[in-house]
């Protein structure tokens, strides 16, 4: 796969260069596109059956639990990053990016402690940071559509078990290895103010997997994990963000 990726950044840096040279000439006023930032907000499908397998064997082995986990199989949360350049040339526009993406899903149920039923919850964070670009096209007046869009990932996982008693009580599990994933898709720019204030939406597939979590003291969530990852691939995302953007000399 990184072979593949290193084909597609040498290919894509050389329409850059290309572009470049191409418009050398009457290089003005943002002759080299554009940069800028952007937020946004996203939702991130994913296949956990391991870990819904832990919530299972959880209940079964702790009779004081009152009722089922729901199964967690969405994120959701925001998005912030960075165009290092956007720039136009026969029609098509070429962006290189880089983002970092905050998501969380938080399910609960109930547990009997001392008589009382409390709430415990679990959170599990699924962050990344991404490097990546896109291809578009404008068809109509103010729409661009990216063909592709396509990004190399670097997630990270956390896992909270907690319960809301008098005292709070929390622990943590974490992966301590970046898992390496990746995402392709295609969408739309909406553009407000030309090139400078646009409104972009981007829906594709991802991919990425967690193995086990780990708590301070290095003991696994799950104590036999081979069988099934607790986290076993990604799935559909969206998202939808408001880029502004900074013209580049």
């Amino acid at each position: 796969m990184m072979k593949l990726w290193r084909n597609i950044i040498l290919i894509f840096t050389l329409l850059i260069i290309f572009n470049f040279e191409s418009n050398s000439q009457t290089c003005g006023f943002g002759c080299f596109g554009l940069g800028g930032f952007y937020a946004g907000y996203g939702i991130q499908n994913y296949n956990a059956g391991g870990l819904n397998n832990y919530f299972v064997q959880l209940r079964m082995n702790n009779p004081k639990i009152s009722r089922p986990v729901s199964e967690f199989k969405s994120a959701s949360g925001f998005r912030i990053g960075a165009n290092f350049f956007r720039t136009k040339y026969s029609g098509f526009l070429f962006t290189a990016k880089g983002f970092y993406q905050f998501s969380k899903e938080e399910n609960h149920t109930f547990q009997n402690i001392e008589d009382n039923s409390v709430k415990r919850n679990f959170v599990l964070d699924l962050n990344y940071w991404g490097l990546g670009f896109d291809i578009g096209h404008s068809f109509i007046p103010f729409v661009d559509w990216k063909i592709i869009d396509a990004s190399m990932n670097f997630h990270s996982a956390d896992f909270y078990d907690q319960i809301e008693t008098v005292q709070f009580q929390e622990k943590q599990y974490s992966n301590s290895k970046l898992s390496l994933g990746f995402s392709i898709g295609t969408g739309f720019v909406i553009r407000l103010l030309q090139h400078y204030i646009s409104i972009e939406s981007t829906a594709g597939y991802s991919r990425f997997s967690f193995s086990n979590f780990y708590d301070e003291n290095n003991v696994p969530l799950i104590e036999n994990s081979n069988d099934k990852n607790l986290i076993e691939g990604g799935g559909f995302f969206g998202i939808i963000q408001l880029n502004v953007g900074i013209p580049l000399y």
